[in-house]
């Protein structure tokens, strides 16, 4: 699916750009391996050579700081968090929910404003996905990859009788109920 997503985006594959960490945690994470076979684990790491890091002077230091001292959100999002590109066209993408929550009800109302609108949930990356893929495709590549260990994907992926609407209705309705429960970064 890494193979569609410059194209969804509507960006080059050096236009997505990836913590430094990452490779790091896709060789060694013990839950990684559980999940995805080795040649699953590197044809990520060979595809994800074509992205860029990010790079350490788009990253606010400061705000980086200030996020240590919230719970709920690791190092990886602090970075995420406290990117401060010269251009305002960015996204995240982060399957945390907890940093989520924690940056919502956190006092760093400078940021909030900052990062508003521009968070998205992997199951909204999966709603962009669905024109490109038949359900029956999609269903057997996200069974493959173990519904990428997200629960809400497996439950509207799993359904029985699927169809894209359903999917599509579901991911819409988790995504919405996501949304409300931050209201300080999605208008």
């Amino acid at each position: 699916m890494l193979d569609n997503l410059p194209a969804i985006l509507g960006v080059e594959d050096k236009d997505l750009f990836y913590l430094s960490t990452l490779p790091h945690y896709l060789r060694n994470n013990k839950k990684i391996k559980v999940k995805y076979s080795p040649a699953a684990i590197t044809t990520l790491l060979a595809k994800i050579e074509n992205y860029s890091l990010i790079p350490d002077d788009i990253i606010n230091y400061e705000l980086f700081v200030s996020l240590s001292e919230l719970d709920g959100i690791d190092s990886g999002e602090q970075v995420l968090f406290s990117v401060d590109p010269p251009s305002r066209e960015f996204i995240i993408l982060t399957g945390d929910k907890n940093a989520i929550l924690a940056l919502n009800n956190s006092n760093l109302s400078a940021l909030k404003s900052n990062l508003r609108d521009k968070i998205i949930f992997l199951e909204e990356l999966f709603l962009k996905f669905l024109p490109v893929l038949n359900v029956d495709e999609f269903y057997k590549r996200m069974k493959t990859l173990n519904f990428c260990g997200d629960a809400a994907i497996k439950i509207c992926v799993g359904q029985t009788q699927i169809t894209v609407d359903k999917i599509e209705e579901c991911l819409i309705s988790y995504i919405k109920d996501l949304r409300s429960t931050a209201l300080s970064l999605f208008t």
